[in-house]
């Protein structure tokens, strides 16, 4: 399956690259696009920018503590290449500023690596 098309497939039933039922599940209040509301475990978040296999845009809910986006973007680099790039940019707010050094950035990132 192409990249393109795993990226499509986020917080579907169908979801390749979430690391469900080890993980809390991504799932949304609709199919995947702008608009779409939903998120993982007490994280919410809804989808700001959806560009169909190239580009998905999640802005934090004010609740979960992060005041920014959540990116996963394509990018073709050559014929035969392909790099999925995550971006997290935000700054914490509340207990999200203890709790983001303490416990969340290790599990954060062991769920996307």
């Amino acid at each position: 399956m192409r990249l393109e098309r795993l990226l499509d497939l986020l917080g579907s039933t169908a979801d390749p690259l979430w690391p469900a039922p080890t993980w809390l599940p991504m799932r949304f209040d609709r199919p995947l696009g702008i608009g779409a509301t939903g998120g993982h475990g007490g994280i919410r978040y809804r989808v700001t920018d959806y560009q169909p296999g190239h580009l998905v845009e999640f802005t934090f809910a004010p609740s979960t503590g992060i005041d920014g986006t959540h990116v996963f973007e394509v990018e073709p680099t050559g014929p035969d290449s392909t790099v999925l790039r995550h971006r997290l940019t935000g700054q914490l707010t509340g207990p999200m500023r203890l709790l983001w050094p303490l416990l969340v950035r290790t599990l954060h990132d062991t769920v996307l690596e």
